[in-house]
């Protein structure tokens, strides 16, 4: 049973995501999530339990990938300032940093429930090689959807200063009138209300002028629904020593 402290807990319990500039306009524009098919991520060991060699009673290969198609993903991180992920996903500083919280993500999964789409969000767990070469040695029957699913929240220790936090979108066969969802499309988008973006933050690398540039644009933009800032990352406070 929750308590009062464990709702507190979880509605500070904030991510965050780093986007191009360029596609945090069209975000706001749409007020919709993007996330592309997981097949189209670059890691060789993303989907690695789809990935293995799959054989029948008769010798002959299983096609798992292809499940890979229904599914989309989107990644954000549990990390409020890092270096590493500014310089690998905002390389020529014009890249943004967004907020929200846990608890407005499960929303949107709880409200895509139904119309054809299942959306589950989580922390991903990180594993040692050995650890997931033991993983995939001990599967003796072909993966569940639930357990492709699931090796979806799993990557490597190299990977643990990412503190990644992750949205799983996929596709039913029918949705809740009982009708057959249509193709699958090569990214699905899911909506999100006014106020599910609580802050936004700059690059900080970015000089005062571009900021001040930014700032107002982008604040103009909102529409004064969040707060607009530089990352404090590279702030120096110059302290005075009395020898």
């Amino acid at each position: 049973m929750e308590t009062k402290s464990d709702l507190h807990k979880e509605k500070q319990e904030y991510v965050y995501r780093i986007m191009p500039l360029r596609y945090f306009l069209s975000t706001l524009m749409k007020r919709t999530l993007y996330l592309p098919r997981v097949s189209k991520w670059e890691d060789p060991y993303e989907l690695f339990l789809f990935k293995q060699i799959y054989l029948d009673s008769s010798g002959n290969p299983i096609d798992t990938m292809t499940e890979a198609n229904r599914i989309y993903g989107q990644c954000w991180t549990s990390a409020r300032d890092s270096d590493a992920l500014w310089r690998i996903y905002s390389p020529d500083r014009m890249s943004v940093r967004i907020k929200t919280t846990v608890q407005n993500i499960k929303k949107l999964a709880d409200n895509a429930m139904g119309k054809g789409l299942y959306v589950k969000p989580c922390y991903v767990t990180y594993k040692s090689n050995n650890d997931l070469g033991n993983y995939i040695k001990s599967i003796t029957t072909l993966p569940s959807n639930d357990n492709l699913i699931e090796s979806l929240f799993v990557k490597r220790n190299s990977f643990e200063h990412e503190k990644e936090y992750r949205i799983i979108a996929w596709r039913a066969d029918f949705d809740e009138n009982n009708k057959p969802v249509p193709a699958c499309p090569d990214y699905i988008e899911i909506p999100f209300p006014d106020d599910f973006i609580q802050e936004v933050y700059l690059d900080p690398r970015l000089s005062q002028d571009e900021v001040a540039m930014l700032k107002s644009a982008l604040s103009l933009r909102l529409g004064g629904k969040c707060p607009v800032s530089q990352s404090t990352l590279y702030k120096f406070k110059q302290q005075t020593i009395q020898l």
